[in-house]
């Protein structure tokens, strides 16, 4: 897969030994975003917002999160462990205030953060977010069957999730495109996944599990769970990006969410799905850095 050439891989040692990886792109001196990959995903899944983020003056950085991709395993890790992580990054890279943004499962992790951090972040922002999923229908209203299947087993048989995980990684990539483009509902996200090379869709796929899988599976308990804080206590001002035809985290969640936190700024866009980053991240950055 080819790499923008601003595509910046680095790692640093946490104060309890464990390494976190991150990239950056964009523009080195630009206003400093935190991005917070989807689940079952890293750091790679924002590699095409490279040059938008330059040309906005955003400095973005991707995150793995524990266990993923180039960042080392925190077992039994909660929600809430993700801000100290954030927070020891930032400081490490003498950032003093910035954005966060994320996308589906990393949009409970820009939540924790508007929650735990909001001395050091000016805005957060997500896209098709996860809602808590304690609400009646909430796991079963997930449009991806392995989603579903892997939160329940969270809940009913927590031994089995790494399992379910390693024999995902024995399914040929064809055929988990082919699955995904069947259970994406919008066509927009039908065109986002066509679009993907299948080399893409590998190294997506065995970047989020080249260290393991008990990483993701870590990530799938963080959220399966309640989330360690009340939604109404976020103080951090929240923009909220929703598809209108998104199907793997539904408009339901959105409401969900909107319900909670009528101080935040929703914004549901029309003819679109769950990757809406890819046809409105030009919007997403503008309206969260404020350009």
């Amino acid at each position: 897969m080819e790499t923008p050439n601003d595509w910046h891989d680095r790692r640093i040692k946490l104060r309890s030994g464990r390494h976190l990886g991150y990239a950056e792109c964009g523009d080195p001196l630009g206003v400093p975003v935190f991005y917070f990959h989807g689940g079952f995903s890293s750091r790679l899944d924002i590699l095409f917002a490279s040059e938008i983020c330059k040309a906005q003056g955003v400095r973005l950085i991707a995150a793995d999160r524990p266990g993923i991709g180039s960042s080392e395993r925190h077992p039994n890790r909660t929600l809430l462990d993700w801000p100290k992580d954030v927070r020891e990054l930032m400081d490490h890279l003498k950032i003093e205030k910035a954005h966060v943004l994320g996308w589906s499962a990393g949009g409970p992790h820009a939540m924790a953060c508007a929650y735990a951090m909001p001395d050091r972040l000016l805005r957060a922002a997500t896209s098709g977010c996860v809602s808590p999923l304690t609400w009646p229908g909430s796991i079963d209203s997930l449009g991806l069957q392995v989603d579903r299947l892997l939160v329940h087993s969270c809940h009913i048989a927590p031994s089995l999730v790494p399992i379910l995980l390693k024999l995902s990684k024995l399914i040929p990539i064809a055929e988990l495109k082919k699955s995904f483009i069947k259970e994406a509902a919008a066509p927009s996200d039908k065109q986002v996944i066509e679009a993907m090379s299948l080399e893409e869709a590998k190294e997506y796929f065995l970047e989020a599990l080249r260290p393991g899988v008990d990483g993701t599976a870590d990530d799938y308990r963080a959220i399966a769970f309640p989330w360690g804080f009340e939604l109404e206590e976020i103080k951090t001002p929240l923009h909220m990006w929703q598809g209108a035809d998104d199907n793997l985290v539904p408009v339901s969640h959105a409401d969900y969410l909107a319900e909670r936190l009528p101080q935040a700024k929703t914004f549901r866009m029309p003819d679109t799905g769950h990757f809406l980053l890819h046809k409105h991240i030009a919007d997403v950055l503008s309206n969260l850095v404020g350009n």
